[in-house]
């Protein structure tokens, strides 16, 4: 904690933290509200002596472009820094006081894609011209994510007290989403993200043209009043598989007893799964049979001439080449099938 304080008060004057913070219950996701200067240039580090008087360098400046400069609007957008160890590489294409256009890729499934972050102004009138620039930024035929404040519901239900909700509140950023064929993606969490105590309402969104498996968590405000949004990309389902016999199989020496001993009965059915469990171990048997092979001819290294050895060489030879085809065989057939 004293060493969050130091970093802290290395950026400014701090007014507040969290229970997360203060208890140390969630110490990875600190947050504390300071008084900063914004004028000038950050630090690109900051030099501290934490707790047992070890020198520490640990906040570093990162992604920002060299020709970023502070804005003086309140109306600029607000970041919140990305935390070390972020599974995503972000590139910064373009960026405006609304919006700002990155491509990214995805770290663990190297699935590349565009992101755009938005703060969309308070006003009707003003938000016009965000739309019409997030749509000459619409990717051709690639995944787009746009994901902020949008400050503008997208249904009359998404708003809970203030005044009537009206069409044409609505229907710039409607427009916007239906001409780039986006969609809002599915959400967890708390439905409304935003509050001033009088009026809730859903502000903040996350929309995506052609990704699949992925979903939004809408998170706690604590210190804030818009909930942050944390996308999340999901494991792909894997598709069940169908029981596909192989041709192969027929050359195995109990094959037909096997399936004898594995037909359906009349008085049920059988899934042929599991005729596949007693012949389906081809990798294992070839691994075994090389083994063999191998260690009966490193045997006749040292005895050459022993007629045994000699005997059992060739049995273990005949055996590998079999497997060794029929593992083969099995590999050309599943080419074909996909």
């Amino acid at each position: 904690m004293n060493s969050l304080s130091k970093i802290c008060s290395a950026l400014g004057i701090p007014l507040k933290t969290d229970n997360y913070t203060k208890e140390k219950t969630m110490i990875r996701y600190a947050r504390v509200l300071l008084d900063m200067q914004l004028e000038g240039s950050f630090p690109d580090f900051i030099e501290f002596f934490n707790e047992v008087k070890q020198k520490v360098q640990e906040l570093e400046l990162r992604h920002t472009p060299d020709d970023t400069q502070v804005a003086g609007s309140q109306n600029a957008l607000d970041f919140t820094t990305v935390a070390r160890g972020t599974p995503a590489a972000v590139e910064l294409i373009h960026m405006t006081e609304q919006y700002i256009h990155c491509y990214a890729m995805q770290m663990s499934s190297n699935v590349k894609f565009y992101i755009t972050f938005v703060y969309g102004l308070n006003q009707v009138q003003l938000r016009k011209k965000t739309w019409t620039d997030l749509s000459s930024s619409q990717p051709i035929h690639e995944p787009w994510c746009i994901i902020g404040d949008f400050n503008s519901i997208l249904y009359k239900e998404d708003r809970i007290g203030g005044g009537d909700v009206l069409f044409s509140d609505i229907k710039d950023i409607r427009d916007f989403i239906e001409s780039c064929e986006l969609q809002e993606i599915r959400s967890i969490g708390p439905y409304y993200s935003w509050t001033n105590k009088m009026i809730t309402s859903r502000i903040n969104h996350a929309l995506i043209n052609e990704f699949n498996y992925m979903q939004v968590k809408y998170e706690v405000t604590s210190l804030l009043d818009h909930t942050p949004l944390v996308v999340q990309f999901l494991l792909s389902p894997k598709p069940k598989t169908k029981f596909q016999y192989c041709d192969m199989w027929v050359r195995h020496a109990d094959f037909y007893s096997r399936i004898s001993s594995t037909l359906p009965n009349p008085s049920g059915s059988l899934k042929w799964k599991q005729l596949k469990s007693h012949l389906d171990h081809i990798r294992e048997q070839q691994g075994l049979a090389h083994h063999r092979l191998i260690e009966i001819q490193q045997e006749l290294l040292v005895h050459p001439h022993q007629e045994e050895l000699i005997c059992k060489e060739k049995e273990a030879r005949t055996n590998y080449i079999s497997i060794l085809s029929s593992s083969i065989a099995l590999l050309q057939q599943q080419c074909k099938l996909e």
